[in-house]
């Protein structure tokens, strides 16, 4: 499939799925819309967890970002009402971010706060769930563990109403980054 199209599919299911798309192009445009996003969200205290598909930030950015690592504890975690990681490959289909994360804290950093903001690189979407099947074998059996984050967390209340934000973030927003 094109790579323009399988872009335009993610961004389609991201939105229908309740998520924010932002396409950037580069690295500067992904850093302008990051600030842009941090303050228009205004949630504070904010995380970033420096996984391997996003190892650094600019000074600017990082300033405003509590570094997590590896030990910290869930009340430390749970502190955080925004959080920014990389994102590991992106699914069309289904509009979903995947994740694989080693540790306990990785693994928090993207479920408790009030708003996720993950960066994907165009060139780690793909297609369809089936072309995850083999990654996912890999990663679990070399001890990950595995996150598909689909959108906002949804759930029906007692009453049938729905609400959000309950089991996970209430605001997810990809930003995309498109190399030119």
């Amino acid at each position: 499939m094109e790579k323009r199209r399988i872009l335009n599919i993610f961004v389609d299911r991201l939105v229908e799925n309740g998520s924010q798309a932002i396409v950037c192009r580069g690295s500067e445009d992904l850093y302008r819309n990051l600030e842009l996003v941090m303050d228009r969200v205004g949630l504070e205290p904010a995380a970033f967890y420096p996984r391997e598909v996003l190892r650094s930030l600019p000074e600017n950015i990082i300033n405003r970002l509590n570094h997590v690592e590896d030990g910290m504890n869930f009340g430390e975690i749970a502190r955080f009402r925004m959080a920014v990681t990389g994102v590991d490959y992106a699914v069309a289909e289904s509009g979903s971010l995947v994740i694989f994360t080693e540790s306990v804290a990785e693994r928090l950093v993207t479920c408790f706060p009030e708003a996720y903001l993950g960066v994907v690189w165009a060139g780690r979407i793909l297609p369809s769930l089936i072309d995850l099947n083999e990654i996912i074998a890999n990663g679990v059996a070399n001890g990950k563990t595995v996150s598909i984050i689909s959108g906002p967390s949804r759930t029906l209340d007692v009453e049938q109403t729905y609400v959000r934000g309950v089991h996970g973030p209430d605001k997810v927003i990809a930003l995309i980054v498109v190399e030119e």
